[in-house]
């Protein structure tokens, strides 16, 4: 657990001291589209609940951050968690906004935002929300980046 923190407080740091333009190599290049890709598939897999497609976008050795509940550890147990969450009816409409990705080394980070809009199938309004994300992505032996960590956080309800 110390060894994610700080990996992430050193990420976090290296991106406010690393001048502009430093990571604006091929490979970063590379690594946001990538993290485009990913993202862009975990929205896809999450609107068709396809629960295989949306884990193998994890890590080994993942860990999943939500709102309300205790960190969720490893790929298995994600994706468990994954697959009681799909088991409703409802339709489900996603987007993320990918407002900043760096790459260090091995590991990679980005943030942004997204949207979730939940159909409930012949019952109730459809509920939204709205909310930001920072996803740290690990460098696999193969040379792809998965997801290593991943933190949700909901905007406050509109007043």
């Amino acid at each position: 657990m110390k060894r994610q923190i700080l990996i992430v407080t050193a990420l976090f740091f290296l991106s406010l001291v690393v001048p502009e333009g430093v990571f604006a190599d091929a490979e970063g290049d590379l690594f946001s589209a990538a993290v485009e890709e990913i993202f862009d598939t975990y929205s896809s897999t999450n609107m068709k609940k396809d629960v295989e497609g949306w884990i193998a976008l994890w890590d080994e050795e993942g860990i999943k951050m939500v709102p309300d509940l205790p960190s969720i550890y490893g790929r298995s147990a994600i994706g468990e968690f994954k697959h009681k969450k799909s088991q409703t009816p409802d339709e489900m409409e996603m987007s993320i906004k990918v407002e900043d990705a760096q790459i260090a080394g091995d590991f990679g980070f980005a943030h942004g935002t997204y949207f979730v809009s939940v159909t409930p199938k012949g019952r109730g309004a459809v509920k939204s929300k709205e909310g930001k994300f920072l996803t740290i992505f690990k460098k696999q032996a193969d040379g792809s980046w998965k997801i290593y960590r991943d933190s949700v956080s909901p905007n406050p309800a509109p007043k």
